[in-house]
């Protein structure tokens, strides 16, 4: 085979008809003019098959940085197969009328098909090589108007874009995209009356998308066929549906893939199962687009837009609703697990969260309307949500307008978000009141102050029966309007991530040791001694109680963490030692044992064995013994805490005859406590490992199945418009990259989430949901690298745990990007991040979580 190089030349013209077997690189050229043939050819770097006029190029072999360009002629069962780097890819490219027929384009190989053109029966494939983020996305194809793309077939990561038609093209498993700009085409969509189809297939995991005046009709959606006006379907995994004005989208099974609903259009009676997402979304002024009758399953989406209209739709287990900016919900029903997000200038009207629902509500200046709460339901508020909430049975909340709000509650969980003294300041007296009159507060319930952190709380004081006032650093405070407030009494603790939870430690039956032997807690009074244990000196004394606080408890059974949901920790006779406990011990999870030196909470000792959550117990009572000093005292045989006041006395009730009232100021651990309270891993573990293994010596086996684990994050991105995008591609290094479709403004960066306490050992102390550990996001498109800041810069940005202080920030499941630098285009872009993390997650508790935002 001869080989051309830099300067060389071949020409095939009718005296000459054929140039074959040459080898063409190095600015090597071959020039083919009508009537002439170049075939059998292998051309690469910086080599090129020129054809003029009706030349035709056929068989040839073109590798990295070769070309192949025709005029009218033919290119005929050439194989393209490029490279990694747009500017060494290899190139066939069509200026006129020219045919593509038979050929294999692979590897990032580029075609160009200008107007007029035809490409038929051709194979877009990917060799499945391991390229870096910056890589093209596979075999692609650009076809100008008029041009015509019929009978190929598009395999995986391949991309086909055209302005033009595509007739019976087969999109493979998991192909890339297949993109059709404005004009008669062919597609998977309906688009309204006068459409026209041309009988396309997309199999499972490809993509097809028609955008505004495109036509797309009888088309094959995973084996199923879409028809002109009202359809019937199943849109499998990856399929992609858009419904334009007229167009009525009815009794589809949507399974991974996209449902979109424009100005005008809508869609009834669908099922929206695990991946699949349909979008009700109306860019036309005076348009709407009407979501009815849907049923959202676990792990589908509902996302209604501006102009777009909720309406009777039921959000299961696991299924979401987000009402986005100036969208609508009517009578939409939040069934157990499932949740609604209302985003700011969302309006809901009558939608109802059931027993184990729940709902997050951002700042509205439109107004929240009618939202019923039933009892076990949850709702998150901004302090400035304005409208009228209801939560029926006993558990209501009523906000009427931002500056006098009422609500009423039990059972269920306030979250309160949007207050910071020392940014809001109101009335000018230096705090903030969040203007919520909250009426039968109950012992059951509980109000979380979303970014306001225990540690900056200095102290709790009651102004008048009906307010409570948290003092904070540098003399600021927040105003709660609770009625009767000051007779309930509370317990100020903090969330997994710090965030305070205002909220109303032996049961009933435990039996305290006392100078004569022991005594029921629930019959000890102030006054008596009860027997205590000098660690240092190694022997027990007497003290006198000083105080007795009693509470009654109803779990919330709804909570899937069990920590959260206040059940009883149940400590099992001879769980710590031969007869220790002397019998079985109930007590809170935040309640102390002492070992040796130290005071470790029972929750991080919990192994499911000796020491577990006791479901069985629904309701309880619950009290706190407080003595002189605090002390080390005797609970069923466990040496243990008494009480030690540090600000939540008040939650409890007190009712003996004596009454103690000189408590004195809050004390604190360091300073008070009578052994230090000790939560590091490296000194718990070990003894949860000995306890652990003293359950096996006894016989005594899980008396439940151990929860499934995954290394299977699940990452994904969910559009601002509410399309789902999986990975493009996962590397070893941690690297994962995305192809982002043009106009896309931003992204919700979607996993699994898990508690290390969870996952790892119950003597983690890490009770936060956390999902992946994100380092550098970078954006990319065909000529520039924009590194993404936002996660890292931004203290408040949704969906984020607080700032780590290398660069790097764990996200809840559902975390907020936005993509700022990406430039109006028709171009798709590329979204790579460093994934950090390695962790485990739990199957059966999958979390799309409170927070989680779309």
């Amino acid at each position: 085979m001869v080989g051309l190089i830099s300067g060389q030349y071949k020409i095939a013209s009718e005296e000459n008809p054929l140039v074959e077997n040459y080898n063409v690189g190095a600015g090597g050229v071959i020039y083919v003019q009508d009537k002439a043939y170049a075939e059998r050819n292998h051309v690469f770097m910086s080599g090129a098959i020129s054809a003029y006029g009706t030349g035709e190029v056929n068989s040839n072999n073109v590798y990295s940085g070769g070309t192949i360009t025709i005029d009218s002629g033919k290119a005929i069962s050439n194989n393209i197969s490029g490279a990694p780097f747009f500017d060494n890819s290899a190139f066939l490219i069509v200026k006129g009328k020219g045919q593509l027929i038979g050929n294999t384009i692979q590897d990032c190989a580029v075609v160009s098909l200008g107007n007029n053109g035809t490409a038929t029966s051709n194979i877009l494939a990917d060799s499945d090589k391991k390229y870096s983020y910056f890589t093209n996305p596979g075999a692609m194809l650009y076809a100008g108007s008029s041009s015509l793309v019929e009978y190929n077939s598009l395999g995986r990561r391949t991309h086909v874009y055209t302005t033009g038609k595509a007739n019976y093209n087969s999109i493979t498993s998991a192909a890339y995209d297949y993109y059709i700009a404005t004009s008669t085409l062919s597609g998977i969509l309906v688009l309204g009356s006068g459409a026209s189809g041309s009988y396309n297939t997309i199999y499972a995991n490809g993509s097809f998308f028609v955008s505004r005046g495109g036509v797309a009709t009888s088309n094959t959606i995973s084996g199923n066929t879409s028809v002109f006006g009202q359809f019937n379907n199943n849109i499998s995994r990856g399929g992609t549906v858009d419904i334009l004005s007229g167009g009525i989208a009815q009794s589809n099974n949507i399974d991974r893939g996209n449902l979109t609903v424009n100005s005008g259009g809508s869609a009834s009676y669908n099922m929206i199962n695990s991946g699949g997402s349909l979008n009700i979304l109306t860019p036309d002024i005076g348009q709407y687009a009407f979501a009815s009758y849907n049923t959202v399953n676990a792990d589908g989406d509902l996302y209604v837009g501006q102009g777009g209209v909720s309406q009777f739709n039921y959000i299961q287990s696991g299924g979401s609703l987000t009402i986005g900016r100036s969208g609508q919900s009517r009578n939409d029903i939040i069934f157990s697990g499932g949740y609604a997000y209302v985003l700011k200038y969302g309006s809901v009207d009558k939608m109802t969260i059931k027993k184990g629902g729940a709902i997050s509500v951002n700042s509205n200046d439109v107004g929240t309307t009618n939202l019923i709460v039933e009892q076990g339901g949850s709702a998150i508020i901004s302090a400035t949500t304005p409208g009228y909430i209801q939560l029926t049975d006993n558990t209501d909340i009523y906000l009427e307008d931002p500056s006098s709000n009422q609500a009423n509650n039990s059972n269920a969980v306030i979250v309160i978000k949007g207050v910071d003294p020392y940014q809001s300041i109101i009335n000018g007296a230096g705090y903030t009141s969040v203007f919520t009159e909250i009426k039968n507060f109950s012992d059951n319930a509980q109000i979380n102050i979303y970014n306001l952190q225990t540690s900056r709380v200095t102290s709790v004081i009651y102004p008048d029966d009906d307010h409570v006032t948290f003092l904070m650093k540098d003399n600021a405070r927040i105003v709660l309007h609770i009625d009767g407030v000051k007779n309930l009494g509370y317990t100020l603790s903090s969330d997994a991530n710090g965030n305070v939870i205002y909220e109303v430690c032996f049961l009933t039956g435990t039996l305290i040791s006392v100078k004569n032997g022991t005594c029921p807690v629930e019959q000890l009074k102030i006054g008596d001694t009860v027997t205590t244990y000098n660690w240092q000196k190694k022997r027990r004394a007497q003290r006198k109680i000083k105080w007795i606080g009693k509470k009654s408890i109803v779990v919330k059974q709804n909570e899937q963490e069990k920590d959260k949901a206040g059940y009883p920790v149940r400590i099992l006779k001879d769980a710590l030692a031969k007869n220790i406990p002397n019998k079985d011990l109930l007590i809170i999870s935040e309640h102390c044992l002492f070992f040796k030196d130290k005071f470790i909470p029972v929750r991080m000792l919990i192994n499911g064995t000796t020491i577990f959550y006791d479901t069985s117990i629904t309701a309880y009572d619950y009290y706190h013994i407080e003595t002189e000093e605090h002390s080390v005292i005797i609970a069923d045989g466990v040496l243990t805490e008494s009480y030690l006041d540090t600000g939540n006395r008040h939650s409890f009730n007190q009712e003996k005859k004596v009454i103690y009232t000189s408590f004195g100021k809050y004390k604190n651990w360091q300073q008070d406590g009578v052994a230090p309270l000790i939560t590091e891993r490296q000194i718990v573990e070990p003894i949860y490992h000995k306890i652990e293994k003293r359950a096996k010596t006894l016989g005594i086996f899980k008396s439940e199945q151990s929860s499934s684990l995954t290394t299977d994050n699940d990452f994904h991105l969910v559009t601002n418009t509410g399309v789902v995008i999986r990975e493009k591609k996962n590397h070893n290094n941690g690297h994962v990259m995305f192809m982002i479709p043009p106009d896309v403004k931003s992204v919700w960066i979607v996993s699994r989430t898990s508690r290390p306490c969870d996952v790892i050992g119950s003597f983690v102390d890490d009770r936060r949901n956390l999902g992946l550990l994100i380092g550098d996001i970078i954006l990319y498109d065909e000529s520039k690298i924009f590194p993404l800041k936002s996660h890292l810069e931004i203290e408040d940005l949704e969906g984020w745990d607080i700032q780590e202080k290398t660069p790097c920030r764990w996200t809840n499941g559902r975390a907020y990007l936005p993509l700022k630098h990406k430039k109006d285009t028709n171009s798709s872009m590329i979204l790579l991040f460093k994934v950090l993390s390695k962790q485990s997650y739990i199957l059966d508790q999958e979390s799309d979580n409170i927070q989680k935002i779309i």
